[in-house]
């Protein structure tokens, strides 16, 4: 069995790999050759002030193509703390800043375990592989720039997948928080021309209306 970390994904997993991964699962799903069961999470009251509950969580997919079965399973302390006006959840194991997500993987031709994976770097991309199929599939062919309302660590691979893809040239992001959307900005400027950095969450929605009506004006 093998036992991988984030190093390791982040060796052999890119963009375009994750996209077509997860475009063959759904079609196969599409067809009922794949099968998901909904996250279940367990609460467990920790009597500490700083998380009150301890969260245990898991959810399954199986490919029938790839021949797998996978268990992603999360490990959290959680809170539910006002910040900036709203209630925001936070949650971290062992201590704030630090997560624990693990992936099982099973054979379904022979029920043996074939790894164990850490999820960190390989969510990220899961979550910004499927934006990326809902611009693979529902953008224009014209269409070239991207609101992105929230951009926490996750949300970076959506960027990373439409740059790839050659679907932007420009991005309008924006946070509730004011430093992921410096720090997802400063990553964005590097990689993706034309980044516009907006910090309230209205003034983002406005400028990417503005474009999309740009564009549904403009000639198919």
């Amino acid at each position: 069995m093998l036992l991988l970390n984030n190093d390791d994904v982040a060796k052999v997993l890119d963009m375009p790999l994750c996209l077509a991964a997860l475009d063959g699962v759904f079609q196969e799903m599409a067809i009922g050759d794949s099968v998901g069961m909904g996250r279940i999470d367990v609460y467990v009251p920790s009597g500490e002030t700083q998380a009150p509950y301890y969260r245990w969580a898991v959810m399954t997919g199986g490919s029938r193509k790839d021949g797998y079965v996978c268990a992603r399973m999360l490990s959290d302390m959680v809170s539910w703390p006002r910040e900036y006006g709203r209630i925001r959840e936070n949650k971290w194991a062992r201590e704030p800043g630090t997560f624990c997500g693990l992936l099982f993987l099973f054979s379904a031709k022979d029920a043996t375990p074939v790894a164990m994976i850490k999820d960190g770097f390989l969510q990220h991309y899961r979550v910004g592989g499927g934006a990326g199929l809902g611009v693979k599939y529902l953008s224009r062919p014209d269409g070239h720039t991207v609101g992105m309302i929230g951009s926490g660590g996750t949300r970076m691979a959506p960027g990373i997948l439409w740059l790839t893809a050659g679907y932007t040239s420009e991005l309008v992001t924006s946070s509730g928080i004011a430093w992921p959307a410096s720090n997802f900005a400063f990553a964005a400027a590097g990689s993706i021309r034309g980044a516009i950095i907006i910090g309230v969450v209205r003034a983002a929605i406005r400028a990417a209306a503005r474009e999309a009506l740009r564009t549904l004006a403009a000639p198919a």
